[in-house]
């Protein structure tokens, strides 16, 4: 059964096309990953998925877990690219953080109920955070945001997950932490996860699909190819120190 499918989608920035009559579907329950180079055009397309943006040509259309087009962009999740900088320096918890996702549904001058914290600490729980829930964000290391990050897109039991390069500031013991978490949310509660990344080594561990976008172009890799790819290029070489 299909989660998203995409047809013959184009978006181009002046004169250049960085995604040109693309087709391109996952199905439900999938872990995708997107590889390609800087520039590539990865990033235009996490949005079209996730519905930031709309395509100039062409449908992307996202499908509930009953196979119906989803109406409820509730449960669409999508963490951009160092999503977690973005709040290094606010002065909030990360109890603080997620409950900010229930802004929606409660109203900016309401407090968060007993329920609303509940479901905040089971996304803590999710990602191994609940014991910082009461931590400033700005005191945590870059992989611990990057997770807190997760537990916010958690909120909402999303079933399709998007994450732009969610581990591209990490090092190798927190990128697979990461990884790790997200193929137990895969595996044991289902969620679609579509996620770009330059670390084709370490996704061909815990990943069901990889697409290379180039050329405007989005392929899908068997593991052929994916290993004649490690040997030339996709290799992100992590940075070193405590994340």
């Amino acid at each position: 059964m299909k989660k998203i499918e995409v047809k013959r989608v184009s978006y181009c920035y002046q004169n250049m096309c960085v995604i040109e009559e693309t087709d391109f579907s996952v199905n439900q329950g999938d872990f995708t990953a997107i590889i390609g180079v800087n520039g590539s055009g990865k990033s235009t397309l996490m949005r079209l998925l996730a519905g930031l943006m709309q395509p100039q040509t062409g449908s992307v259309t996202l499908f509930d877990n009953d196979g119906q087009v989803l109406k409820n962009t509730a449960k669409i999740a999508y963490v951009a690219q160092n999503a977690g900088n973005l709040h290094s320096s606010f002065p909030a918890t990360s109890m603080e953080i997620v409950l900010a996702e229930c802004i929606g549904e409660i109203g900016w001058f309401k407090r968060p109920g007993r329920q609303h914290r509940e479901m905040a600490m089971n996304a803590l729980k999710q990602v191994g955070m609940e014991k910082y829930a009461n931590t400033q964000i700005s005191e945590m290391s870059g992989g611990q945001q990057q997770r807190i990050m997760l537990a916010k897109a958690l909120m909402n039991l999303p079933e399709l997950l998007l994450l732009d390069e969610p581990t591209s500031a990490l090092d190798n013991a927190f990128s697979r932490k990461f990884y790790e978490i997200l193929k137990d949310l895969n595996v044991n509660q289902g969620i679609t996860i579509v996620l770009i990344t330059h670390d084709l080594a370490m996704a061909r561990d815990y990943v069901d699909r990889i697409f290379c976008l180039e050329e405007a172009t989005l392929i899908e890799l068997d593991k052929d190819q994916v290993e004649e790819e490690l040997r030339h290029r996709h290799v992100h070489h992590h940075l070193q120190g405590d994340n």
